[in-house]
């Protein structure tokens, strides 16, 4: 979030006074311009929401929710994963939402400690923020989040509770988290999560909605951003990363055998980027990858040049191996390609290395 101009450090001034009656724990510039631009710049609102959002703090305890311990069930079964920090330093989460059962949640008397469990995740990320600047010296106040929606049930849809559960978890947001987020990525969408999003729609304000980027299951589309934005030993291999670790991985993608290789299936219509940060010239990209069945588009590129040309090929027990020597630093991409199948997704195993001295396969 950008500094405060010279007509809202005078707004900040206006409203630091007329709280004055409040003991603040933070009345700094950057965290009372949040709550004036959550609300237009427009003092009387922004002071009242403010004021809400102190008693909802007492209310709900908040002052001691980071060291909360929710049940195991939550932990275990509604994982959140935290994805290091953007170029901009903010903090990034992940979640699988599109595997999470919140009908079980219900059925099992847990919605008020899943409500928790979510605002809690909201508090770590301001607690990420704590002492933080940007790469401009401006103190860090926003975070990106991003939900991996595939496998949402019908089922939910059916479920007034559930439905009541999403609802209350982003007015909790809205209301008390101003101009916290600054992005969030929504992938893998289905009809089933248009649907629900119109439910929940009405809530977001102006300022939310227009941060929030929704694709389906072409990852050629979002894979890239989520490579800018997250470090990539943090970024799922789901998601276009190395982190064969993550929830957010499907039990294909997350295999690693003994070999050394990883497994990911690129769908219909997408592709599979792997984005490599080279920092010396002379560094040796090689490669080696088995398709399945069928075939896949293989490439090399870097600055929207293809450095190795486009081929298609055809599934085999022996990997296709090379490599690529590169002549200066810079990104580079390894693209597997199935955009020309409208229909059928396709499983790869593959492994990719890099190294400065002598040729070595992966």
């Amino acid at each position: 979030m950008t500094a405060p101009t010279a007509k809202e450090q005078i707004l900040i001034h206006q409203l630091r006074t007329r709280l004055s009656d409040l003991e603040l724990k933070d009345d700094s510039d950057m965290f009372l311009i949040r709550w004036l631009r959550g609300r237009d710049l427009k003092i009387n609102q922004a002071e009242d929401m403010l004021r809400k959002h102190i008693k909802w703090c007492k209310e709900y305890d908040t002052d001691n929710i980071l060291e909360w311990e929710p049940p195991e069930v939550l932990t275990r079964d509604y994982p959140i994963e935290f994805w290091g920090r953007d170029s901009e330093n903010c903090p990034n989460a992940g979640l699988a939402l599109g595997k999470w059962d919140l009908i079980k949640i219900v059925d099992t008397g847990l919605r008020q400690e899943f409500v928790r469990y979510m605002d809690q995740m909201y508090f770590k990320l301001l607690d990420a923020m704590k002492d933080q600047y940007g790469p401009d010296g401006v103190p860090v106040t926003q975070f990106n989040i991003t939900y991996d929606v595939s496998g949402l049930s019908l089922k939910l849809m059916t479920s007034v509770a559930v439905l009541d559960i999403y609802m209350n978890v982003v007015r909790r947001f809205e209301t008390n988290h101003p101009e916290t987020l600054k992005a969030c990525y929504v992938v893998n969408a289905s009809k089933i999560f248009s649907i629900i999003f119109g439910v929940v729609k009405p809530v977001l304000s102006q300022h939310t909605f227009g941060k929030i980027l929704i694709f389906d299951s072409n990852a050629s589309k979002w894979i890239p951003l989520l490579q800018k934005a997250i470090p990539l030993d943090k970024l799922p291999i789901s998601c276009g990363g190395h982190n064969l670790k993550s929830v957010l991985n499907t039990d294909s993608q997350s295999r690693s055998d003994n070999k050394g290789y990883s497994t990911v299936t690129v769908p219909a219509r997408g592709n599979y980027p792997v984005e490599l940060n080279v920092t010396e010239s002379k560094t040796i990209i090689s490669w080696s990858f088995i398709v399945a069945i069928r075939d896949i588009g293989f490439s090399v590129k870097s600055r929207n040049e293809e450095l190795v040309q486009h081929k298609r090929v055809g599934s085999s027990q022996i990997p296709q191996e090379g490599f690529f020597i590169c002549s200066q630093p810079g990104t580079y991409t390894i693209v597997f390609d199935n955009s020309y199948s409208h229909f059928r997704s396709k499983e790869i195993k593959y492994k990719i290395g890099t190294k400065l001295e002598g040729i070595s396969m992966p």
